[in-house]
């Protein structure tokens, strides 16, 4: 019960309440994202840096949409269930853990940034400096 033990933890470091646990959650969620740059699903031939971004997303759980503006938007939060419990530390971890996994993919022409949106994951991409 995969779901009960994220309840689990993500309440415990909720209610530690220090910014120690909070920011060891970040820097594991960090090197978990740049571990799974690694996995085959990660290949692409795609050389543009948002949409290999945007691919690895996809194949991470999110569902990743171009914005008018040229930002990269996911449609989906893979962690939704346990955001209603902590949003701003399940956000947090979200906002790390693709940071590691661009950081894996050597995209650094790609920012991840947090931007909630109604229905929406609360991280959005876009190219460093602009599109």
């Amino acid at each position: 019960r995969y779901e009960l033990a994220a309840h689990v933890l993500a309440q415990t470091v909720a209610g530690l309440g220090t910014e120690d646990a909070q920011r060891a959650l970040r820097d594991t969620a960090r090197e978990w994202g740049r571990r799974l740059a690694h996995e085959p699903s990660m290949s692409t031939r795609q050389t543009v840096p948002l949409k290999r971004a945007a691919h690895a997303l996809e194949a991470c759980g999110f569902e990743p949409r171009r914005a008018p503006d040229g930002e990269v938007l996911l449609g989906n939060c893979p962690f939704d269930a346990l955001r209603a419990e902590s949003c701003e530390l399940i956000c947090g971890m979200n906002l790390a853990l693709i940071e590691g996994l661009l950081s894996g993919l050597e995209l650094n022409e790609v920012q991840a940034k947090l931007a909630p949106r109604p229905g929406m994951c609360c991280v959005a991409l876009r190219a460093r400096g602009g599109d």
